[in-house]
């Protein structure tokens, strides 16, 4: 895979979503289940970022107010980042992320 600049991640355990600058938008679809799904997941990661500069993930939110299948993802999929070298990796809360996609950081899904 060609060198990659910036990708962008948004995590879930059913169908991730990933962008970057060289490609359009796309989602990881699979039918696994449970636990199988942060594997197949965490190699996506893998081959995305392998030759990123930059990785964005959104926030967890902090002090356990977070999904607890969205907490186990992000952390199968930091494990997976933490490996890569020259791979920068910057958190941005949902709020900000909403501001920056609509203008508005309280925008619900359809707004998005």
């Amino acid at each position: 895979m060609d060198d990659l600049g910036v990708v962008g991640i948004d995590l879930s355990m059913v169908c991730p979503g990933f962008a970057t600058e060289e490609r359009q938008a796309w989602s990881l679809k699979h039918r696994s289940k449970g636990d199988a799904r942060l594997a197949v997941t965490a190699e996506e990661v893998e081959d995305v970022c392998a030759t990123a500069k930059l990785v964005v993930l959104e926030s967890v939110p902090p002090y356990g107010k977070g999904s607890p299948s969205l907490q186990t993802v992000q952390g199968a999929v930091r494990s997976v980042l933490a490996t890569l070298r020259g791979v920068q990796v910057i958190y941005i809360s949902p709020g900000a992320l909403k501001k920056f996609a609509t203008g508005i950081g309280s925008a619900d899904k359809v707004q998005m």
